[in-house]
């Protein structure tokens, strides 16, 4: 097997890896079949032959986690007739048995959105490709179809954007695509146009993977030469585009002609950033190359990072003397500030993204610590919004100001140097550098020995608690208010406990399963007030029943996923002066900090009592002296419970003799 296919079947896999999701157990979905063919050409023993390239595929995978998506292999003659009659019947059985076995397979939905579906395959089958709501719901009501209200509507939409067949938005709704490869027609020729532009058009296609930039005018005439209908939507194909993380909008850079939109696209850039960046930028005082190494990087996912930091900074001009911006092919250079005096590098090499600050100044700033925090958020935002589990792990690592960009040597991990005073020891340029000026740059207090994203599965967990306990609570309350409860507490003084209490005690929303069920609603169609209010208690009870202080990707991805269904549905029966789903989406993107952690652990505290009174209630017969002692143990295998939940690596055995 050559390099070249070494290469490739590394790459792909990863990418399928990262881009496909996994499931519990030994096998990782979704699978990898692999056909090879033309063995007819194989003129040495071809079972032998077989048995060399098998072996060479496992030598490419066995030692990487994606080895788990590998499932059977299969060999091909491009000349035996036999295949058509054997072997290719049998990978289309084995390619439908092993669909059935994926989660997707057999998801139920309702009965009565069959007709609205087969309505819409027809208008695609007729050439359509966009349709607002509003058509949508009068084909709906004129074909006599059976869902009932704008809300269900809204709900078949999200059910099929989810499974891939439409494409929509809540904040969207005159803009939704029934053909989603028509959308993927308009992304090409944003992306790879080149190919098919005419000829008066090269020049500034050049121009434009040399800056990434492109203007509305230019957008609209290779639309217009594509297909008619792609330049007549072009307002809210951009929109998508930017919803995708593909282009942002950038309204603050010298245009060629006044009040014209120019868009930035990263991923189309092909100028190399080094020669560049080196001939262009000098004099700067440089800090430490803050450095996310992961397993793998995809280009798309450092592509996103910056169209999230393009949002946030603006680009820095090349040079004095011109007005294109430091956007290159795997770097860019930011201005962190208006003055100019203080920039940030940004750049992938290989598995890697590194951060460096440069400074034309004396003065020390908390820049470092803005950007770090920032560049983490987005890092996690990314990953979450497209289910990348796989970039979830990264390590944090520091190198010296002086090396080069364009090598991964000399990393250290990050961990162990922010607990010590001793300085390190540069492998590259042999000389040491202190390890106060790694923590005052990027802000790391000693005592952080977690540094790597570690305890992401704790995080999961105090971001559903603070979701749970804070938005979910606030939903509850306003529902009673909604209905007109009289005599309900004050907000402060009020729980999820007491409030799902009285809501049940009202009997006007009943679930479709009744009070007080141990199973979720069904998501398809059990979507009434009343499942919603189960599953807030249901959410609330796992949480407060978990063994140990985290949640794991999967359970929070089906979590959040739960809650965002139904704090949707809540904000359109009970249109809140602040959107629900505002923030429900600033919990998941904030930073989380030591009080977040302290307020979580509150939360379970108070839920010791319950527990003691459980524990206490076993043999309530006892005489007073006897009871004084054994309530107060009780309290402490109480309080020592919890702390295990929080600390499991500490012994009980430790609390019972504090």
């Amino acid at each position: 097997m050559s390099n070249e296919i070494v290469r490739y079947i590394d790459f792909w896999s990863s990418c399928i890896h990262t881009f496909g999701y996994t499931c519990p157990g030994r096998e990782l979905n979704p699978p990898i079949i692999v056909v090879t063919t033309h063995t007819d050409e194989i003129q040495d023993n071809l079972d032998d032959a077989k048995s060399k390239y098998q072996e060479d595929l496992n030598n490419v995978i066995q030692r990487d986690e994606k080895r788990g998506h590998f499932r059977r292999h299969f060999f091909l003659s491009n000349t035996d007739e036999r295949n058509y009659s054997k072997i290719i019947p049998n990978i289309r059985r084995y390619i439908y048995d092993i669909s059935t076995q994926q989660e997707n397979w057999g998801v139920e939905m309702p009965l009565k959105w069959i007709p609205l579906e087969d309505q819409l395959i027809k208008h695609r089958k007729m050439g359509k490709n966009i349709l607002p709501f509003h058509t949508i719901k009068e084909i709906n009501d004129e074909s006599h179809c059976l869902i009932a209200d704008e809300g269900e509507l809204k709900m078949f939409l999200k059910f099929h954007h989810d499974l891939g067949t439409v494409i929509y938005f809540d904040d969207v709704p005159d803009f939704i695509i029934i053909n989603p490869n028509w959308f993927v027609k308009a992304l090409r020729c944003i992306v790879s146009a080149r190919d098919f532009i005419s000829e008066n058009l090269q020049l500034n296609w050049k121009d434009y993977e040399e800056t990434g930039c492109i203007g509305i005018k230019m957008i609209q005439t290779i639309f217009q030469q594509k297909d008619p209908e792609l330049a007549h939507n072009q307002e809210h194909i951009m929109h998508l585009l930017e919803k995708y993380d593909i282009v942002v909008e950038m309204p603050n850079v010298v245009r060629q002609k006044e009040n014209e939109k120019l868009y930035c696209v990263p991923c189309i850039v092909k100028s190399s950033a080094i020669e560049s960046i080196t001939n262009n930028f000098v004099g700067q005082e440089k800090t430490s190359f803050l450095c996310f190494e992961f397993e793998f990087l995809p280009p798309v996912f450092f592509c996103h990072l910056v169209v999230y930091l393009l949002r946030r900074y603006n680009l820095s001009n090349e040079s004095s003397s011109s007005s294109r911006k430091a956007l290159y092919r795997g770097a860019c250079v930011f201005d962190i500030d208006f003055t100019g005096c203080e920039k940030l590098f940004l750049c992938k090499y290989q598995n890697t993204i590194q951060v460096q600050i440069w400074r034309w100044n004396t003065t020390i700033t908390c820049s470092g610590q803005r950007i770090r925090l920032d560049i983490e958020d987005d890092l996690t935002y990314i990953q979450r919004k497209y289910r990348l589990d796989s970039l979830k792990n990264y390590i944090l690592k520091v190198k010296c100001q002086f090396s080069e960009s364009t090598s991964l040597e000399g990393m250290v991990e990050l961990g162990p140097l922010v607990n010590t005073e001793k300085k390190f020891y540069c492998n590259v340029h042999g000389y040491t550098h202190s390890t106060e000026n790694i923590r005052k740059t990027w802000a790391f207090n000693r005592g952080e020995d977690k540094i790597s994203k570690l305890t992401d599965e704790s995080m999961n967990l105090i971001r559903i608690q603070k979701i749970s306990t804070e938005l979910m609570c606030d939903i509850l309350y306003e529902l009673l208010l909604h209905d007109n409860y009289v005599g309900l507490k004050p907000r402060d003084e009020s729980n999820i406990t007491d409030l799902y209490s009285k809501i049940r005690g009202q009997n006007l929303r009943v679930p479709s399963n009744g009070w007080g069920g141990q199973r979720f609603p069904n998501e398809s169609i059990q979507t009434n007030t009343g499942d919603d209010v189960e599953r807030i208690r249901l959410i609330r009870n796992k949480l407060q029943h978990s063994s140990q202080f985290q949640m794991s990707d999967s359970e929070y991805n089906e979590r959040i996923q739960q809650l965002t269904r139904l704090t949707e549905r809540f904000e359109f029966l009970l249109q809140p002066r602040e959107s629900y789903i505002a923030r429900l989406n600033k919990i998941r993107t904030a930073e989380l900090g030591e009080i977040d952690l302290a307020t979580c652990i509150n939360v379970l505290i108070k839920e010791v009592p319950r527990f003691v009174a459980w524990l206490h209630g076993r043999q309530p017969n006892l005489s007073k002296k006897r009871n004084f002692w054994r309530q107060r143990w009780i309290w402490k295998i109480g309080l020592g419970v919890l702390d295990i939940m929080l600390q499991p690596e500490r012994s009980i055995f430790s609390w019972l003799i504090d």
